[in-house]
This record gives C-alpha cells, sequence and structure tokens, in this order.
C-alpha cells in the first residue's frame, strides 16, 4: 500500500482545504513532516488513520474531537485520501458525525457520518462502496490489515511502537505474516509436517507388521530370539522351509501308500469277524428254536380248540345277555308303576295293574301340552327380580340425574354474575398495568440521571483539585518566564563586561574595531551565558505546557461536569433516591397488576369456558334424566304384565317352578311306565 494524497477540510486545526500530495516525495526515498509542538503533523496522520477506519488512534477510550474547532456551522468536515494496491489506485472520503445548520429554519441539527470507496479505471472513479459498513468491510479486503495492525505496523501513532515491542511473539509473527505475505512458507512448511507425521505414521505401522511376521517365522522355525528381521533371513528361512517341505512330501507319500495296504488289509479282517460274528448268532437260537419244539406243539393244540369253541360262543353270550335284560326290564318296570301310582289321578289309582298303552300316550300328552303353556310365564318368574332391580337402578338414575341437573343449572346460573365481577376487576387491574411502560420509563431516566449526579459529584471534586492545579502551574509559568526575562536583562547588562573578557592587546574590538582597549568594562555581578538564559527559557517553556495542559484537563472536566449536572437535572443524589424509589414502587406495582390482570384474564376465560361446558352439561343431562324416566316407566308397564301372567299360571302352587316341577315328575313317571 502506497498513499499518494490527501486532502483535510474542517478536520483538527484545518479549517480550509489542505493538500499533501505525497507523490511529490516519490522520488526522495524518506521524507520527514516537521514543525513546532501543534503546528499538525499528528493531525495529518490522524487524518490517514480515519480516513481508511473511521477513528483516531489518539482519541481512543475518549469522545473523538475530529472536527476543527475553527469551523463555522455551515462550513464542512471531510479527509480525502487517495492510496495504491498493487496496480489499483483507490480514492476514499469520509467524514465524521457533527452539527450543522438546518437548511430550513433557524438551528442545528446532526450531520450523519460518510464514506465513499472508489477505483480509478481508465482515468475515471467507479464507486465500490458508500455506506461506512461496507466501506470498512472493503477496506479490511483490499488493505490487508485490521486497524490495530495497521497502527502497529504502518502507521506507529504517538507512544505506540512500544505497542508493538512489547506484543507477545505470536501476535508479533502474525502481524508479519500478514504484512510480508508470507502465509505460502507457513502452509508448506504445514504440508511438509503434516506428511511427514503420516510417513512417520505408516512406517511404524510397517515396522510392526514386519515383526509380527519376524515373530511368526521364528515360531514356524522354534526360534528362542527373533532376529532383526531383513529381506535376506526371510529368503533364508523361506529356503530352508520349501526344502523342509519337500522332504516331508516324500514322507507323506510313502505314509499315504503304506497306509492304503494296511487299510486294505485291515477291511479283510473286520469282513472275516463280521461274518463269524452273525454265524454264531444263528447257531444259538437255532439251539433256542429247537428246545421251545414241544411247547410249540402244545400251543397249537389249544389254538385248534379255541377255533371250535369259537363257532358257538356268540349264541351262548347272546342267551345270557337277553336273560340279564329281561330281569332289568322286569326291575324297571316294578319301579315305573310303585312311581306312577303315586302321582296317578285316584280314578287311574282304583285300578290294578298296568295301564294300557293308549291311556299313558293320552296322559303323556295332556301333561306335555299343560307344560308347553307353562314355559313363558316360567320365564317371566325368573325375569320378575332382575326386572325389579332394573326397575329401581334406574329410578335411582332419575333422581341422581335430577339432583345433577339441578346442581349444574345452579352453577350455571351463577357465573353471569361472577363474570361482570372479573371483567370489572379486570379493567381496573388493566388500568393499573397500563402505567408499566412510562414507569419503566421513568426509572430508567432517574437510574440515568442518579448515575449522572453520582459522577457529577466526582467530577466536582476532580474539577476543583484540577483547577487548583492549574493555577499553580500558571503562577509556576509566571515565576518561571519572569526568572527568565530576569536572566536576559542580567546578561544584556553584563554583556559589555563579558565582551571585555575577549579583547587581547593589538587585538581588533569585536564592537568598535579599535586595537587599543584603554578602559575595559567590569562588572561585580556573576556572569549569565546565553546557556543559563536558554535553559531558564526551556523550563518557563516547560512549566507553560504544563500549564496548558492543566488548563486543558481542568477545562475538559467543567465540560464533563457541566453534562453530568445536565443529564441529572441539577437534583441532587438523595432527591434522584427518593424519586427513583417512588418510580420503582410505581413499576412494581404495575408490573405485579399485569401479573394479575394476566390471571384474572385467564379465569375469565375459564369461567366462559365453563359457562359453555355447563350449559351443554345441562342439555346432555336432560335428555338423560328423560331417557331414563320413560326407561323406568317401560320397565313399570312390563313388570305388571308379566306379573298378572305369572299369577294366573301357578294355580294353587306357590310359584310356577313349583307347579312345574310337579307337572314334570308325573310326566317322568308316565313315560318310564310307557317305556
Amino acid at each position: 500500500m502506497r498513499i499518494k494524497r490527501l486532502a483535510i477540510t474542517g478536520f483538527g486545526p484545518y479549517k480550509t482545504t489542505q493538500t499533501v500530495d505525497f507523490e511529490a516525495f516519490e522520488g526522495d526515498g524518506l521524507f520527514l513532516i516537521t514543525g513546532k509542538t501543534g503546528a499538525g503533523k499528528s493531525s495529518i496522520l490522524d487524518a490517514i488513520c480515519f480516513a481508511l477506519y473511521g477513528t483516531v488512534p489518539r482519541y481512543e477510550g475518549t469522545q473523538q474531537k475530529l472536527r476543527s474547532d475553527h469551523a463555522a456551522p455551515d462550513d464542512p468536515t471531510s479527509v480525502e485520501l487517495e492510496f495504491t494496491v498493487d496496480a489499483d489506485r483507490y480514492r476514499l472520503i469520509r467524514s465524521p458525525e457533527y452539527e450543522r445548520l438546518k437548511k430550513n429554519g433557524t438551528g442545528t441539527t446532526p450531520q450523519k457520518a460518510t464514506a465513499e470507496l472508489a477505483i480509478l479505471v481508465g482515468g475515471e472513479w467507479e464507486g465500490i462502496a458508500a455506506i461506512p459498513r461496507t466501506v470498512a468491510a472493503e477496506i479490511d479486503r483490499i488493505v490487508g490489515l485490521t486497524k490495530e495492525q495497521f497502527l502497529q505496523v504502518i502507521l506507529l501513532a504517538q507512544n505506540r511502537f512500544q505497542e508493538f515491542l512489547l506484543a507477545k511473539g505470536d501476535e508479533r509473527q502474525k502481524l508479519l505474516r500478514s504484512l510480508f505475505g508470507t502465509r505460502r512458507f507457513l502452509d508448506i512448511e504445514t504440508t511438509l509436517v503434516e506428511r511427514r507425521k503420516k510417513l512417520d505414521a505408516q512406517l511404524g505401522s510397517v515396522r510392526e507388521s514386519l515383526a509380527q511376521d519376524a515373530a511368526r517365522v521364528a515360531s514356524l522355525i522354534d526360534l528362542d530370539e527373533v532376529p532383526e528381521p531383513s529381506l535376506a533371513w526371510f529368503d533364508d528361512v523361506l529356503a530352508g522351509l520349501l526344502a523342509d517341505r519337500e522332504t516331508v512330501d516324500a514322507q507323506a507319500s510313502a505314509a499315504r501308500a503304506a497306509y492304503r495296504d494296511a487299510d486294505l488289509a485291515h477291511r479283510a479282517v473286520e469282513s472275516s469277524v463280521a461274518l463269524q460274528m452273525r454265524r454264531a448268532e444263528a447257531e444259538a437260537r437255532l439251539a433256542a428254536l429247537d428246545a421251545q419244539h414241544a411247547a410249540v406243539d402244545d400251543d397249537r393244540a389249544r389254538v385248534a380248540l379255541a377255533r371250535d369253541g369259537a363257532a358257538v360262543w356268540p349264541r351262548v353270550q347272546a342267551s345270557a345277555d337277553a336273560d340279564a335284560a329281561a330281569q332289568r326290564a322286569s326291575e324297571r318296570l316294578r319301579v315305573a308303576l310303585e312311581a306312577y301310582g303315586e302321582v296317578s289321578d285316584e280314578s287311574d289309582a282304583a285300578s290294578t295293574g298296568t295301564p294300557d298303552a293308549d291311556t299313558l300316550a293320552r296322559a303323556i300328552d295332556d301333561l306335555t301340552r299343560t307344560l308347553g303353556t307353562l314355559d313363558e310365564a316360567e320365564r317371566d318368574e325368573r325375569a320378575l327380580d332382575a326386572l325389579a332391580r332394573e326397575i329401581a337402578a334406574a329410578t335411582k338414575r332419575v333422581d341422581d340425574l335430577t339432583a345433577t341437573l339441578a346442581r349444574a343449572t345452579a352453577d350455571h346460573d351463577e357465573l353471569p354474575s361472577l363474570l361482570d365481577e372479573l371483567a370489572a376487576v379486570i379493567s381496573a387491574v388493566t388500568a393499573r398495568a397500563a402505567a408499566k411502560v412510562d414507569a419503566a420509563e421513568r426509572v430508567t431516566r432517574i437510574t440515568a440521571a442518579r448515575a449522572a449526579a453520582a459522577s457529577a459529584d466526582t467530577l466536582t471534586t476532580k474539577h476543583t483539585a484540577a483547577l487548583q492545579s492549574a493555577a499553580a502551574d500558571a503562577a509556576a509559568h509566571v515565576a518561571a518566564a519572569h526568572r527568565a526575562s530576569q536572566l536576559m536583562d542580567l546578561r544584556l547588562a553584563g554583556h559589555a563586561a563579558e565582551l571585555a573578557t575577549g579583547l587581547r592587546d593589538d587585538e581588533p574590538c569585536a564592537v568598535c574595531g579599535s586595537t587599543v582597549h584603554p578602559a575595559p568594562a567590569t562588572s561585580d555581578a556573576e556572569p549569565v551565558t546565553l546557556a543559563d538564559v536558554e535553559e531558564a527559557r526551556a523550563h518557563a517553556e516547560t512549566l507553560r505546557q504544563r500549564a496548558d495542559t492543566a488548563h486543558l484537563r481542568a477545562t475538559d472536566l467543567g465540560t464533563q461536569l457541566a453534562e453530568a449536572l445536565a443529564r441529572a437535572d441539577g437534583k441532587s443524589i438523595d432527591i434522584l433516591d427518593a424519586e427513583l424509589a417512588d418510580a420503582e414502587t410505581r413499576l412494581a406495582d404495575a408490573r405485579a397488576a399485569a401479573r394479575e390482570a394476566a390471571q384474572l384474564t385467564e379465569q375469565q376465560a375459564a369461567a366462559r369456558g365453563l359457562q359453555q361446558a355447563l350449559a351443554a352439561r345441562i342439555v346432555e343431562l336432560r335428555e338423560k334424566r328423560d331417557a331414563a324416566v320413560a326407561e323406568v316407566v317401560t320397565a313399570t308397564s312390563t313388570r305388571d304384565g308379566m306379573t298378572d301372567r305369572v299369577t294366573r299360571a301357578r294355580g294353587a302352587h306357590d310359584t310356577v317352578a313349583a307347579r312345574v316341577a310337579e307337572l314334570q315328575h308325573r310326566l317322568n313317571a308316565t313315560q318310564a311306565v310307557a317305556d
């Protein structure tokens, strides 16, 4: 990067436009910006830094005073910088924020900070960026240095060179690497280091694999110690193993031939042994069969006799079964007649002997028809208890639903008044909560004013001390200036005596040129030399600078004190503490009201939801109650009909079931006789 041209307008000590053409010094190599204190040397460097980065290093941590104090309200403030990077030429125009005259009306209005960046293309400037934020990004890209790096290695402000020297080694290395473009060497070094690490890892893996192979080979050849593996060693071991394998292959071939011969002989022996064992078993079985010959003849004779008896055995068995069945039938007839006699009518009981088949058939038909007519009545009789329980349960449901409906109706009727009360309370609480924003702003404002008041108290002490220090420094400067003036007067007064000390005979006088010196001037006072005068003047100048610095500090503290008092609105800390406590109390009340309003709103929504739910519940309960009432009426009507049928069906018996049991018993006895 090379700076070509700088134009400063209304910036620092320069009211009108001042231009510095740096290109005029390109042929001179190094050049010096020199001048007395306050001449504006640092302002040129400030303007370069401000144009590039929008800030001035001298004012870091304080309010930056960039606009010239000599500029009128309608005078502009700007810095124009032209520089080159590689073969490209750029122009950067930047203005700080300052107060300017309003275009309409009286007074001033803030002029926002601006920045424009352009590049020279074909003799014309083409815009690159026109917003301070985008200009900053483009400058970082073009220059390649941050503001801190630029101030450390390119533009070293006053007392900043020491910061670069005291910076850590890695920070200086990073700055110098970025400045001199040595990043590619770092990349090459990093690549080589990574490649070396990768090759070391691969080499270690290969060595480990080689050691494992050597250990396996050593175990194969029964070595107690594993030698240092080498290709020649592996070749020797391989050659020995190949020779051993050839010997073993020959031995294996001979062993296989011997095995085949032995196997054939063994199989022939096994076959002979098996045949001999079969022969022995057959002989033993034949002997056993010969021993059983007589028993077999006896069994054959018994089988022949059994075949002869089997021809007549079914007739013998049938005769025996018929005799047993006849005996059982006689016994059943006797028992059935006894039972029939107990349940038959008196007219039947008078007869003797077994009734005829027609009489039994008519009796069975009559009893069967009668039992058929009693089936439905018997079912009704069994169902009456369950139906009574259903009627009782339905009646209880009607009572329960009626009570629940009454409670739900009462709760539903109470909700409108509750909703009205909640609405009124919510309205009041919401009105209190509405003051939260104003209360929060008031707390913030009073807090800031209190901080300003506390700062004002501190600044008052500092300002008083600064005024006293400035007065003391001013008095010391006046005394030193007076002393320097006195020394100058003494030097002038004793100047003739000083010249006389340099007169020599026959040498011309420096004043009159005479070689005769009849009456040289003398002085009893201590001679005052030019060095004494210069030392006194330098001391007076030092005290003047100290006094100016003290005066500036006192003025700055006075300005800060005035600003702090203005921000505190002229109130003391005690008053602001009281106002802050009141504001915080109001803010807490508003926040509590906001929370209460939210809770009440939730309660209101819940009450409205409950109102809707109760309305639906009332409709549902009414429908269920009406259905239960209808169920009770239907079940009662059914019960009455069933009771009437049961009463007619049981006749003289206590229950229909008792009559059915009696008739069934008679039917069973009659059926038994008929069977």
